[in-house]
């Protein structure tokens, strides 16, 4: 059976920690019904502050979001996804740089600005939705 989010469920898990301070890889198959929402999030405090990284849907188009310190950047994806099918997004991050690949689309890289390279993820991961979105970051467009 495969889990379903809707916008109020979600899972919690332990957060990365110090698993991802420089080097990161997310792979995540997932089946968007809706063009906007969070698929999840892990950041270093539970007030909207500091370090974090986010994947979320902005318009139908894939999103990374992480701040290692320098101020949030975002990777998106070229083309939006479609809604009601499956897709499989994977996400590496080391240091600044970050490279987002999602099904056959070409891949995005961006770099972030700044001099910091280290990411601090203390607080849970989740996946599918948060409990209270003021544990966001603020500067997260969701």
């Amino acid at each position: 059976k495969v889990p379903k989010f809707d916008g109020s469920a979600y899972l919690r898990y332990p957060g990365l920690g110090e698993a991802a301070l420089i080097w990161l890889e997310i792979q995540l198959v997932f089946r968007p019904t809706s063009k906007e929402g969070l698929l999840l999030y892990n950041g270093n405090r539970n007030d909207g502050q500091g370090d974090f990284m986010a994947i979320f849907l902005n318009q139908g188009f894939v999103e990374f979001a992480f701040d290692l310190g320098n101020g949030i950047t975002i990777a998106r994806s070229g083309q939006a996804v479609t809604m009601g099918n499956w897709h499989n997004l994977t996400i590496s991050r080391t240091g600044r740089e970050v490279f987002l690949a999602i099904d056959s689309q070409k891949e995005t890289t961006v770099i972030s600005s700044g001099a910091f390279t280290q990411l601090s993820l203390d607080q849970n991961l989740w996946l599918g939705s948060v409990p209270d979105y003021s544990i966001l970051s603020a500067y997260l467009p969701i």
